[in-house]
């Protein structure tokens, strides 16, 4: 009888065995995957606040960029509203003294005062330009060529030249908040990823509880959550 009853415990004993084996390598299995997600998502959050810092960096760099051309924009848009007024006195006036002062006046406001990028926009001579960045002091614009002026505006292709440095550098600081908007994201799912295993210890715990069927339960439960904490890990993007 303490044979039989011998052999019979021993296949008890060795599925006991097993079932204890198993539950701790799924407690020591989630463990590791619990303290891997916890490690990737404080990588991914270094990595969102150092994009962010670098995109507040690069937007308070474009906004110095911006107010400098913005400070050019109304330069060029007074400049161009005086030489016009005199180009307008030139023309008007039967004064010849008059009219060439107002030439000469509006050919210095144009030559010195306005930006490369406004003159080119009025369609003035490069030529004359050159020759007044050299230094030469008889450079004038002809009275024809300031004239065919009067009928150019500073438009939008003026606009979108003279603020298209301040606008790429906003779009990079756009691209760099994105980048740690991403990282956020992705620290987010790995943060899902270490609870989903925290939630597959509770359950592998619950089976040392149980003596019943009921801890068959709590494992196979385990065991899923487990999988599926594996699967969160996977589809994420892992960084160093």
């Amino acid at each position: 009888m303490s044979e039989t009853g011998g052999s019979g415990s021993a296949p008890a004993q060795s599925l006991t065995d097993r079932f204890e084996l198993f539950v701790a390598l799924l407690l020591g299995a989630a463990a590791i995957g619990a303290a891997l997600a916890t490690y990737q998502e404080s990588l991914w959050g270094g990595k969102s606040v150092e994009a962010y810092g670098e995109s507040s960096v690069m937007s308070t760099a474009a906004n110095s960029t911006f107010s400098d051309e913005l400070t050019t924009y109304m330069t060029d848009s007074q400049v161009d509203i005086e030489a016009k007024k005199a180009i307008w006195t030139g023309l008007e006036t039967s004064d010849e003294v008059e009219a060439e002062r107002s030439f000469e006046l509006a050919s210095y406001l144009y030559l010195y005062r306005l930006s490369d990028v406004a003159y080119a926009e009025l369609g003035l001579p490069a030529t004359v330009r050159h020759s007044a960045d050299a230094g030469e002091a008889d450079a004038l614009i002809s009275p024809s060529d300031l004239e065919a002026a009067l009928e150019v505006d500073l438009e939008e292709s003026y606009d979108e030249e003279v603020f298209s440095a301040s606008a790429e550098e906003f779009d990079d600081a756009d691209v760099k908040f994105a980048e740690g908007r991403k990282a956020n994201a992705t620290g987010d799912g790995f943060s899902l990823a270490s609870v989903i295993f925290s939630i597959s210890l509770f359950f592998a715990g619950l089976t040392l509880v149980f003596k019943s069927r009921m801890r068959w339960v709590c494992l196979i439960s385990g065991a899923v959550i487990f999988a599926l904490g594996c699967l969160a890990l996977a589809l994420k993007p892992w960084t160093s």
